[in-house]
């Protein structure tokens, strides 16, 4: 247990710091996106370039920590969607961004440090796998509901086709997914790694942890609770609650992963809502203030509920 103290307090106080100068006006907007920028554009490129590179490449029994990830995913959604119905009388739209809110985590300015730090690079290649398909898979769904719920209007103006591909051109546009796909090539032709490439990744790889979390609370300032709560609180408990407990369940019973995977998938799956739920809301201006308000929520709370998760993971 102190173990695990010793290694959420500084993530914490990366968070807290970020916020404190966000909320008191020593980093502004430009400032965060400079972070943001050094962060995903050139220190996790460079730590996951590290990283496939030096160790051996996943093979087909390590894909099931896909399927067992993604379906814990769409469990949730199709959860959330179905309560958001019964409970709330949402239209589809605004089901589409709830049921995405439920499941879609930040995974790489939370969830990929905080693995990182908790099991080194012995949990990185399931982060890795689960990364590289995390827009992929969860983009169009959301898409879709969002598409038909807005009625033929929208869909006459853009196309459900048109939207689609925008999301896939996105996706592989991301310098993270760019870089993932670098590395295995890389790999795959055995190029290795020289000795100077491999001191300037691993000295980039270090400033992820304590940039993005930077960076993440300097953005939490920005946010702000408004909106039906009771709606916000549904997300943070779908996503915070439902969405790990169903990857655990999946991975440890159907799909028996390794102590370490099965530990970091579940990891990925408690973290906090990804930003890029709040991006489609506003996007498509739907659900955002009660979108805004559940990223709040979801960082503070689970900021208690990974320092109980954490020490029943760690094998």
């Amino acid at each position: 247990m102190q173990t695990i103290i010793e290694i959420l307090l500084p993530i914490i106080g990366f968070i807290a710091c970020g916020y404190g100068a966000g909320r008191f006006r020593w980093i502004n907007e430009d400032g965060i996106k400079g972070i943001m920028t050094f962060v995903l554009y050139f220190a996790i490129p460079a730590l996951l370039f590290r990283i496939v590179v030096n160790n051996e490449l996943p093979g087909v029994e390590d894909l099931n920590v896909l399927l067992a990830y993604y379906g814990g995913c769409f469990i949730v959604f199709a959860a959330s969607v179905l309560f958001g119905r019964v409970v709330f009388k949402l239209p589809l739209d605004q089901l589409g961004i709830l049921g995405m809110g439920a499941m879609y985590s930040n995974s790489v300015l939370l969830g990929l440090p905080l693995v990182f730090t908790m099991f080194g690079e012995d949990g990185m290649i399931p982060v890795l796998l689960i990364i590289t398909f995390h827009s992929v898979f969860l983009f169009p769904v959301v898409i879709i509901f969002i598409e038909i719920g807005r009625g033929r209007r929208d869909a006459s103006r853009r196309g459900s086709g048109a939207v689609l591909m925008s999301a896939f051109r996105g996706t592989i546009e991301n310098p993270v997914i760019f870089a993932l796909a670098f590395s295995f090539v890389w790999a795959l032709a055995g190029l290795g790694l020289p000795g100077p490439l491999d001191i300037f990744a691993e000295l980039m790889g270090k400033a992820v942890a304590p940039s993005a979390l930077f960076a993440l609370g300097a953005s939490l300032a920005g946010y702000r609770i408004a909106g039906a709560l009771a709606e916000s609180l549904t997300m943070v408990g779908f996503k915070l609650f439902v969405h790990p407990a169903a990857v655990w369940l999946l991975g440890r019973y159907v799909f028996d992963l390794d102590p370490v995977v099965l530990a970091a998938a579940t990891i990925m799956a408690a973290v906090p809502i990804g930003a890029n739920v709040f991006i489609i809301a506003h996007k498509y201006e739907v659900y955002l203030a009660r979108v805004t308000s559940a990223v709040v929520i979801s960082a503070a709370v689970s900021v208690v509920t990974l320092a109980v998760l954490l020490p029943l993971l760690v094998p």
